[in-house]
């Protein structure tokens, strides 16, 4: 995002759905870097500005956090760009409790974002209709009896887990003690230092110019389309943006982003994975580094992802400086009963009991003939690539697709180098 924003001269990102689990990693050409969560990956930029809009969650303590964190590394005025539909969710510390409640009874196949309480406020929300919204905490008092009422309904519907994990029954004596006021009173401060913006108001603003729409999750952990239950709580494709593209009157560009090996993060079928692989992730550190599982290029699982999105008009290749020749890919599974096939069936069980039908290699001569090998197979367009972490190592090859501007400084394309991956 933030060379899209370069590039394109795009003084907004829009973030569309998603929440406080985003992991979208930046680092600036002076070494200086931050994990994008709440804030839009385009902040680095001074005259870049931030709208969460109503297909987001928002958790205040963490994105108060965030935005702390901004303002050390000399991101300035980043409260001033922040701007937050007043439809929002709110995702309480009452929704947290009980995500790490469940996943710790639970306590097989967790599934890594839960501690972060989305589902919980979406099921809350769509199922027994009590929500906090943020025009809900721009008065204080509707807020009070809301979040007590969320925290009784969450002690309610976790009754029957007392005495099941002993660490449980400790997060459940804090959720017990815990006083709505505390969180009141700080959601009151949170609401005098942000700036609310419907959509509406946001184009009326911006409609001139170009904006970057800024996702959260691979397309494969779609709510509907993904691999159940192992997915997010919520809509992982275009459709939100397009929605508010369509809304505005605005034309859009869908840019898919893949890269030169697949990754996944916690528990979940994964049929192209080599525990053999290793690589250092940008957006993760600690912990959530170690629970990063790696495999090689997989065409099966691309193709599904851009037939969940509906098509795309070109792809974003990441990770060109971690291939190396011969590049090894996966073109075919085969299933349990031996029968190969070119398409999954996103079914999780089937898909834990599948496999690459082989593993393929193809030489790499340069970075136009890795480029060429795989628009071929995908039958897409890429539009950009990426050699390494900063905006310097990324490049634009169609720009007749998505236009540069070039209102900030971007680099031309970078050699593929060859090879730089590590096997362990």
């Amino acid at each position: 995002m933030d060379y899209l924003c370069r590039a394109h001269g795009a003084p907004l990102v829009v973030r569309y759905n998603g929440g406080p689990h985003s992991t979208h990693g930046v680092v600036q050409p002076d070494g200086t870097g931050h994990v994008f969560r709440q804030f839009g990956s385009g902040m680095f930029i001074s005259d870049v500005s931030t709208f969460i809009s109503k297909h987001v969650l928002i958790e205040p303590f963490s994105l108060m956090r965030e935005a702390e964190a901004l303002e050390r590394k000399g991101l300035r005025y980043t409260q001033e760009r922040l701007f937050i539909d007043p439809q929002c969710l709110i995702i309480t510390p009452y929704h947290q409790y009980t995500n790490r409640i469940r996943e710790l009874v639970r306590d097989v196949s967790r599934r890594g974002a839960s501690q972060y309480g989305m589902g919980e406020t979406r099921r809350d929300a769509l199922q027994w209709g009590a929500y906090l919204q943020v025009n809900d905490i721009l008065s204080d008092v509707p807020a009070l009896r809301m979040l007590d009422e969320i925290r009784l309904h969450k002690l309610k519907q976790l009754r029957e887990y007392w005495g099941v994990n002993r660490e449980a029954d400790a997060l459940l004596t804090q959720l017990s003690s815990e006083d709505p006021r505390r969180i009141a009173e700080y959601y009151r401060l949170f609401a005098q230092g942000i700036q609310p913006r419907s959509w509406a108001e946001m184009v009326e603003t911006y409609r001139d110019v170009n904006m970057v729409f800024e996702g959260a999750a691979g397309a494969l952990l779609d709510e509907t389309r993904g691999f159940a239950p192992y997915v997010a709580p919520f809509n992982a494709t275009f459709d939100n943006a397009l929605e508010l593209c369509e809304e505005a009157g605005l034309s859009s560009v869908r840019i898919g982003v893949l890269r030169t090996h697949f990754t996944r993060r916690g528990a979940g079928p994964f049929v192209s994975e080599d525990p053999a692989l290793s690589f250092s992730d940008r957006s993760l550190s600690g912990e959530r580094q170690a629970n990063m599982r790696f495999g090689h290029f997989d065409f099966v699982a691309a193709r599904y992802a851009i037939q969940c999105c509906g098509g795309v008009e070109g792809l974003a290749l990441t990770h060109m400086d971690c291939v190396e020749s011969p590049f090894t890919y996966v073109d075919e599974y085969r299933n349990s009963q031996g029968v190969t096939a070119a398409w999954l069936k996103p079914d999780a069980r089937s898909l834990f009991e599948t496999e690459p039908a082989s593993l393929k290699r193809h030489v790499v001569e340069n970075s136009a003939s890795l480029l060429s090998f795989i628009e071929q197979r995908l039958r897409c367009t890429i539009v950009y690539t990426s050699q390494g972490p900063t905006y310097l190592d990324k490049a634009i090859l169609r720009p007749e697709i998505a236009p540069a501007v070039a209102a900030h400084p971007v680099a031309g394309e970078v050699p593929l180098n060859v090879p730089r991956q590590s096997a362990g």
